[in-house]
Formats: C-alpha cells, sequence, structure tokens
C-alpha cells in the first residue's frame, strides 16, 4: 500500500512531461508575450525585445507585431522600430473593415511614428568600383552583397555595426562602422579593404594541327613486278618437277618387282598400273622442269630489262603457261614502250 504515493507522483511528472511536449505554439508564444511586456514595464527592452521576436515567430499576431515595434522603439533602435511599424501598416491595410476598428488607436500611433522617424533615421551608403571579384561578398547586420554596391543610402539603427568583407582564400575583414541619429555615412570599401581581384581563367585557342605531308610511295615499275612474278613461278615448277620426278622414281621401283622377261614386258596387273604412273609422272617431271627454266629465264630478262624509276613507261604485257601431261607449252607476250 505504500507504494501508491510513488507510482501517482511519477504519473504525475510523466503526464507533465507529456503536456509540455503537446503544448501548442500559440501558448508558448503567449507566454514569451507577456515575460516581454513585464520586462518592458521593467524598461529592459534589450531583453524584452528578442522574446516579442519570438512571439511573433511562433504566432504572427499583428498587436505582438506592434508590440514588437514599440520595444525597439523605445530601445532605440529606430531603424528597425520603422521597419516593423511599416510592416504592421501595410498589414493593417489588408485588413476588412470591421477588423481594421480594431486596430484604429494602433494604427493612428504607427503612421505618426514612422512620419516622426523618418528624418532621424541614420542611413549607410556603401561604394566600391565595378563588380565585386568571383568568391567575394560583404556583409553587415543580416544584408549581404555579392555584385555591385547598393544604388541608394540604407537605413540602419543608431550605433556601431560591424561590416565583414570575405574573399576567397583569406580571413574576412571586418570593420567598424559608427552610425549616429540622423546622419548619412559613407563607406568606400575600396579605400578601406584590399579587395584580390579575381583570377580570369586564361584561355587557350588551339588550331587544327599543322598539315604534315604524307609521303606517298612510288609505283613499283610493271615490268620489274612482273619478272619477280615470272621467276616465282618458274621456282614453283622446278618444285613441281622435282615432286613429279620423285613419284616417277618410285613407280619404277614398283614396276621392276611386279615385271618380268628378257624384256621386262612380262607384267601383271599391278606392275602395268606401276608402268603407266611412272611414265605419266616422268611427263610432268618433265613439263614442271622445262617450265621452270623458261619462266626463270624470262623473269630474269624482265628483271634486268626494267627501267629506272625515271624513264619508267607504260607496259604491257600477257603470260601463257600450259602444262599436261605429256608435254607442256608456254608463251611470253609483251609490248614495252
Amino acid at each position: 500500500m505504500k507504494r501508491w504515493p510513488y507510482v501517482a507522483a511519477i504519473q504525475c511528472v510523466v503526464g507533465a512531461w507529456a503536456s509540455i511536449g503537446r503544448t501548442e505554439p500559440s501558448v508558448v508564444a503567449s507566454t514569451l508575450f507577456q515575460q516581454a511586456v513585464t520586462k518592458m514595464e521593467a524598461e529592459q527592452f534589450s531583453e524584452a525585445c528578442p522574446l516579442l521576436e519570438q512571439s511573433y515567430k511562433l504566432d504572427a499576431k499583428l498587436g505582438t507585431l506592434f508590440t514588437l515595434a514599440n520595444c525597439r522603439d523605445r530601445e532605440g533602435k529606430i531603424a528597425s522600430a520603422s521597419a516593423r511599424y511599416g510592416e504592421y501598416l501595410r498589414a493593417y491595410n489588408n485588413m476588412t473593415p470591421l477588423d481594421q476598428q480594431k486596430h484604429t488607436t494602433r494604427a493612428g500611433v504607427a503612421e505618426a511614428r514612422v512620419r516622426e522617424l523618418e528624418a532621424q533615421l541614420p542611413t549607410l551608403k556603401l561604394i566600391w568600383q565595378g563588380e565585386l571579384p568571383t568568391g567575394t561578398n560583404i556583409g553587415i547586420d543580416d544584408l549581404v552583397w555579392t555584385g555591385r554596391a547598393p544604388a541608394l543610402p540604407f537605413p540602419l539603427d543608431p550605433g556601431p555595426h560591424e561590416l565583414v568583407v570575405r574573399q576567397a582564400g583569406t580571413a574576412d575583414t571586418v570593420r567598424t562602422v559608427l552610425l549616429e541619429i540622423g546622419q548619412s555615412t559613407t563607406f568606400d570599401v575600396d579605400a578601406e579593404v584590399s579587395l584580390i581581384p579575381s583570377v580570369e581563367p586564361v584561355k587557350v585557342e588551339i588550331g587544327p594541327p599543322p598539315e604534315v605531308p604524307v609521303p606517298i610511295p612510288q609505283r613499283t615499275n610493271p615490268r620489274r613486278l612482273a619478272g619477280f612474278i615470272t621467276i616465282g613461278t618458274g621456282a614453283a615448277s622446278f618444285v613441281f618437277g622435282g615432286i613429279a620426278g620423285a613419284l616417277a622414281v618410285s613407280k619404277k621401283q614398283d614396276a621392276a618387282a611386279n615385271c618380268g622377261g628378257a624384256a621386262g614386258y612380262d607384267c601383271n596387273a599391278e606392275g602395268f598400273s606401276a608402268v603407266q604412273s611412272m611414265r605419266s609422272y616422268a611427263n610432268a617431271s618433265t613439263v614442271g622442269f622445262v617450265m621452270g627454266g623458261i619462266l626463270t629465264a624470262g623473269g630474269v630478262v624482265l628483271v634486268l630489262t626494267a627501267p629506272s624509276r625515271s624513264k619508267e613507261k607504260t607496259t604491257t604485257m600477257t603470260l601463257n603457261a600450259t602444262g599436261f601431261l605429256g608435254g607442256g607449252m608456254v608463251g611470253l607476250k609483251g609490248a614495252f614502250e
């Protein structure tokens, strides 16, 4: 029984945490607003205004926006106050007539303060020549520039402001600009900061590759070419004749083994076939050697009589070679001009 109080306590804590987790933004915004009002009554504006900023972000009520403008006004940040008053008036102009009746007094105060603050706003004019180098930007408060300088002065709150110049490859350069109520200040970035110029990429134009003359191989003399072909054909004929001769000798040995009689003409069937083959191979061998000799000789003549390259002329030539068992014939015909 004694455990129940502890269990109940734990449940209460867990329930409270869950309740906090489910708290809606509007509830938190209301709490922040009340805290800010309390601090404004104590004239703690530097603490009250940030609370109102957070409250307005969570729940963008026009009453909160007007109170925030009034807080910045009393804090002395008149440029921020003027901007917030202007934001409030733009929202007021978009209201329905019924809603505008609820904000008539506040809208009157906002319009009056915008007119009064206009002559008091400090302004800053930044100048630099041309475009900022690539990778460079200039910032002050929540404003940042990357291109050309702003054409017109712009309002800022009175007091010191840090102007930061960020450049690629180097540490940030910080300068303090002091602005006073009702005064316009000019800051020359070129005179105060050494800007690193952009390094433009070098453009290399690559033209077409130079024309390289291609050597044209000289044409081979037709007569000389025909001579080498003829010599090669003659060598092949010699090889053919040698093979046929070797086969004829082999068949002669077969015929001697199968033929008898005083004259050697008494042959059986195998011997008779060997004699016929021997004669055929013998004739083919003769033709091969004869053709080889003629072709080789003709090829040598063609090569030796071919003109030099400077005196080459058109050559027309026809080579006919015929071989058969029992005989052979080779013809070589040509016209040389």
